[in-house]
């Protein structure tokens, strides 16, 4: 339309001259995005004086940074005038826009070729395991991993921690904050089965925000704040500053899980009285004048996990009666149900949920797929592939959200082999080449699931399940989160006692035994 009104308004020459700056800008916003998708960096932030944590973004409010958008492009480039130049400034500006173009596709290309590399290690199993951190006379229950190296810890004696996972130490503790026992039991059976490890039972952390929310036996969520600590004299210290309770959630019923939406600055709780809340962060925080009270939906059930997908505006809750409920991200409308476990009346929970691409965001031909994946207190885990905008892929379809139709039995899948146990955590590989699925269970065991794989098949015809690429064994039955980092180079989790086991997929494998 703009370029229609463009012809019709202007001569044919001033026409065509918009027409080459409306390109160029159009070529320019897709090479910064695949660019800052494949290799995505810290923001500007305040840096840790001693151990360069990237800790403290700066005081500029996220109202002001949702309005500048996520594709920064030039101001130069932005305010050029070609229908201004002349002959001799437009053949310069011709040279410098196929330079640029040629440095961008370049520098393109070695990321993808980076990313091509990070993505054969995960399939092929290269990657160094390291314990990163341990905490003293306690034991790690619940973990989620901001931005690199930031990681949020709960204990089974309902102390928080923040810890550095590239220094390994912990920066910040709020101890014995939760109580670590008791609460409802039907609900601890359902998340834990027999291996009750006590302690707190769901914590997420936002770096964008500098906040950590947690829950513990006791009922609702409590907020933290991440502060600077100067109070040793030489800065650069950081603090756990207690914000106090989500008054707004329903008193004494237990929070089962905490998802933060950075890109859109939402904070998503999921409780056992089957309630579903989401509030601002900014009103959490005091930045803006937004009220505090939540959107709240009812799923009619007991709710065991929440996940969410910004970029397609969907949230899933995972359910005690089996099914997982989808909701819209924008509005909290229920779209849809769906229960895989539904077959012979199965009293299967609906234990795990998270929402996968399943092809790399660095493959500019095809547009995302996405997929649905729910993990079993059977240990089954299902798939379900997701449709979005054939165009765009960036909107979940909310008449028919599910590919070929919500009785297609072709677009669901079960996974082979299964866990033994209850499946708790569910994760997909960030980054630009994704298309992995990673999961863990109470059997001491996560599983990476190659999605990418089937997703090829399927556009070649051949429909299939997702194959598991290997298994890693020797965790502890108190296994209980899975996280990977949002450059998709590092897989962390918890269920090795106090410690925090990360496996590293950046770095090049040497064989000691060559030469």
């Amino acid at each position: 339309r703009t370029l229609f009104l463009f012809f019709l308004l202007d001569s044919t020459q001033l026409a065509i001259r918009r027409l080459r700056t409306v390109m160029i800008r159009l070529h320019l916003c897709l090479l910064f995005s695949v660019v800052r998708s494949a290799k995505r960096t810290v923001p500007l932030a305040f840096f840790h004086h001693h151990n360069n944590l990237p800790l403290l973004h700066s005081q500029q409010t996220h109202e002001q940074q949702h309005q500048h958008g996520r594709v920064l492009v030039p101001t130069a480039l932005c305010s050029t005038n070609p229908s201004s130049s002349s002959g001799g400034e437009q053949e310069s500006l011709n040279q410098e826009d196929a330079s640029l173009f040629a440095s961008l596709n370049k520098r393109r290309e070695e990321l993808r070729a980076e990313s091509d590399t990070y993505s054969e290690r995960w399939r092929e199993a290269k990657f160094q395991s390291t314990i990163r951190l341990a905490i003293e006379n306690d034991w790690i229950r619940r973990l989620d991993v901001g931005k690199w190296p930031l990681v949020a810890l709960g204990s089974a004696s309902g102390s928080i921690h923040v810890g550095d996972l590239q220094h390994g130490k912990i920066v910040a503790s709020a101890s014995e904050v939760h109580e670590g026992s008791g609460g409802d039991e039907e609900a601890i059976r359902l998340m834990h089965g027999d291996y009750d490890g006590s302690g707190v039972l769901a914590i997420a952390i936002s770096t964008d925000y500098n906040l950590v929310v947690s829950a513990g036996r006791e009922g609702s969520a409590k907020v933290w704040r991440i502060n600077e600590d100067d109070s040793d004299g030489r800065g650069g210290g950081i603090e756990l500053l207690p914000l106090g309770e989500l008054s707004a959630l329903p008193r004494g019923v237990l929070v089962t899980s905490i998802v933060f939406d950075d890109l859109e600055g939402m904070l998503w709780i999921g409780c056992f009285d089957g309630t579903v809340h989401r509030f601002h962060c900014d009103s959490i925080i005091g930045t803006a004048d937004i009220p505090q009270q939540p959107l709240s939906v009812n799923v009619n059930s007991p709710v065991l996990s929440v996940a969410i997908a910004e970029e397609i505006g969907l949230v899933a809750c995972a359910t005690s009666s089996g099914s997982v409920e989808l909701l819209s991200a924008d509005f909290g409308t229920p779209l849809t149900s769906w229960n895989p476990f539904d077959d012979d009346g199965s009293t299967t929970c609906a234990r795990s949920v998270a929402i996968v691409r399943a092809n790399g965001s660095s493959d500019d031909s095809n547009s995302p797929i996405w997929s649905l994946v729910c993990g079993g207190s059977d240990g089954t885990i299902h798939v379900r592939s997701l449709a979005t905008d054939a165009l765009t892929g960036a909107a979940i379809l909310e008449t028919t959200p599910y590919e070929g139709g919500a009785q297609d039995p072709s677009s669901s899948w079960e996974l082979q082999p299964s866990h033994s146990a209850t499946v708790v955590s569910l994760a997909g590989r960030e980054g630009a080449d994704g298309g992995l699925l990673i999961s863990a269970a109470l059997d001491g065991t996560l599983r990476v699931w190659d999605l990418a794989a089937a997703a090829a098949a399927a556009a070649d015809g051949n429909k299939g399940a997702p194959p598991c690429l290997y298994c890693l064994a020797g965790y502890k039955v108190w296994l209980g989160s899975v996280c990977t980092d949002e450059d998709g180079l590092r897989l962390i989790s918890d269920g090795c006692d106090n410690t925090v086991l990360v496996h590293d997929f950046s770095q090049e494998i040497v064989d000691d035994m060559e030469g």
